[in-house]
Formats: structure tokens, C-alpha cells, sequence
């Protein structure tokens, strides 16, 4: 993005997504348009990062 001949860096990246909940679920529990996504299926190491962190999660499909 240019903005008064300055480069600002921003997100740019768009992708298009599959997911297993329902969709109003999904709105309901992930407000805010930032996420971090990765190919694959991650998700028991995502588990033992979080537990290890502190943070708590849902799996939502």
C-alpha cells in the first residue's frame, strides 16, 4: 500500500478457506479479521503449545 508516497507494509494475503462448524458459530467465536493459518493438520501440536502457554482454545470442528 502507498500512502502519500510512503510504502506501508500491510496483509495483503487472501485465501480461500474450508471449515467443518457452522458458520454462525464460527462468526460468534472468532471476532476480528487477523488469523494465522497453516497447511495441514496441526492440531495436536497447536494443543500442547497452547496448554503450555496458558491459553485456552476450542476446536471447533
Amino acid at each position: 500500500m502507498v500512502w502519500s508516497g510512503i510504502r506501508l507494509p500491510i496483509c495483503r494475503s487472501q485465501i480461500d478457506i474450508r471449515f467443518k462448524c457452522d458458520d454462525r458459530t464460527l462468526a460468534k467465536r472468532m471476532p476480528g479479521f487477523h488469523w494465522m493459518t497453516a497447511y495441514g493438520d496441526h492440531t495436536k501440536e497447536l494443543a500442547y503449545a497452547l496448554k503450555r502457554v496458558g491459553i485456552a482454545w476450542d476446536l471447533l470442528g
